[in-house]
């Protein structure tokens, strides 16, 4: 057997453009100050979109991508009805230490816990989440 030094089978990942990082210190880089969405809320807005532009029979941009889009939003999603979203909006606004970012996060973990197996005597599961 020879020993030879091969090319790298891949690309080492450019540096990120910006100063981005979701660490102790939040950057985003030039989405600082952007407001975030969850996954509930960017449904609810996609979906009314698309509820008008059916209607007004503009609904030749209906890509797969888009399409693709809406079904992951279907499935992860966790709060569906409007009112919900507009409650766990409120319920984290409130904590006003927390950026709009952070606050999206906590929503789209909380739709990965029912996936998580959880003891019966665990506090979290009383979560209003």
């Amino acid at each position: 057997m020879s020993d030879q030094n091969h090319a790298p089978t891949s690309r080492s990942k450019p540096p990120p453009a910006g100063e981005e990082e979701a660490g102790a210190v939040l950057k985003l880089g030039e989405f600082e100050g952007v407001d975030t969405l969850t996954l509930s809320e960017a449904s609810l807005v996609i979906n009314a979109l698309m509820g008008k532009r059916r209607k007004d029979r503009k609904d030749r941009n209906e890509t797969d991508v888009l399409n693709k889009t809406l079904d992951y939003l279907d499935a992860f999603a966790r709060f569906k009805q409007k009112e919900n979203v507009e409650a766990v909006e409120r319920l984290l606004s409130a904590h006003k230490e927390l950026t709009k970012f952070e606050r999206a996060h906590i929503v789209l973990c909380s739709s990965f816990a029912p996936l998580l197996t959880v003891d019966d005597d665990d506090e979290s599961q009383g979560s209003c989440l």
